[in-house]
């Protein structure tokens, strides 16, 4: 009040805000939401209570001063409808629809408890089988008994099922090198339909050298054609660089049907 030039920094103009007024608005909402969640939270647990407030006259037909009834030519004294009024069936008020109109907050999302580890900004990273621009170098390929494929036809270029990494030998392992954020991990590959592959194949995957933490996914699933599909191997893998290391699953020397691996995606 005394300077009111002091808030020329959180403007850029009349109406926008700059990067520190910005910053301004954040820790208000951010504020105001924690207050929310806390009371929320407060009220589940018993150790706080909520009210609703009484609601105010839903008409201005209020006996009070300034309540738009007085002593004037041609209006009827106050009560004089009071019993007509009564034995006429009233339409509900607004308050009362907007209570019936809103939801309640299911239990289940009160009753969560928070979270007892530190929040990660997500990052996401994808490694695909169709970026054809900056590609997985070959020599990760040379070995390791996985090969790449890209559909030649035009039409068949756009379809997700047109590139992918496969292999058809048992104990073949691919490692793909990645970038991890906020630390859940995922493969993506592709469902094959029981008619076609019967028993189907299937690999584990694993973060570094958490080979004991190994998922299991299987492509074989009662489908019509091929479908694209996500598996989670890992959650609250620490932030960085990391590699994910997939191994096909059979008899060595005996030939299984293809698995065909689309990308890898980490948060």
């Amino acid at each position: 009040m005394r300077d009111p030039r002091s808030i020329d920094k959180y403007f850029v103009d009349p109406v926008l805000a700059s990067p520190a007024g910005h910053v301004v608005i954040a820790d208000v909402l951010i504020s105001y939401l924690q207050s929310e969640i806390c009371s929320a939270w407060s009220v589940a647990s018993g150790t706080s209570f909520d009210t609703t407030p009484p609601s105010p006259p839903s008409t201005g037909d209020s006996h009070g001063l300034f309540g738009g009834v007085g002593q004037r030519k041609g209006v009827p004294e106050p009560g004089a409808e009071d019993t007509a009024d009564n034995e006429r069936p009233k339409p509900p008020s607004l308050l009362a629809q907007t209570q019936q109109a809103i939801s309640p907050v299911p239990p289940g999302r009160i009753n969560t408890r928070p979270g007892g580890r530190a929040f990660e900004e997500i990052a996401p990273y994808c490694v695909s089988a169709n970026d054809l621009i900056n590609p997985l170098p070959p020599s990760l390929f040379y070995g390791s008994g996985w090969n790449v494929y890209h559909a030649t036809s035009e039409g068949g270029t756009l379809r997700t099922t047109s590139h992918y990494w496969y292999s058809t030998l048992p104990t073949s392992k691919i490692r793909v090198p990645i970038q991890v954020g906020a630390g859940d991990i995922g493969v993506y590959y592709l469902r094959e339909p029981i008619s076609k592959v019967g028993e189907g194949s299937a690999v584990e995957c694993w973060v570094d050298d958490n080979y004991a933490g190994a998922k299991t996914i299987e492509n074989a699933a009662d489908i019509g054609e091929e479908t694209p599909a996500l598996a989670v191997i890992d959650h609250f893998v620490s932030r960085g660089s990391h590699f994910v290391e997939c191994a096909l699953l059979g008899e060595e020397g005996q030939g299984v049907p293809m698995f065909k691996i689309i990308g890898i995606f980490s948060t």
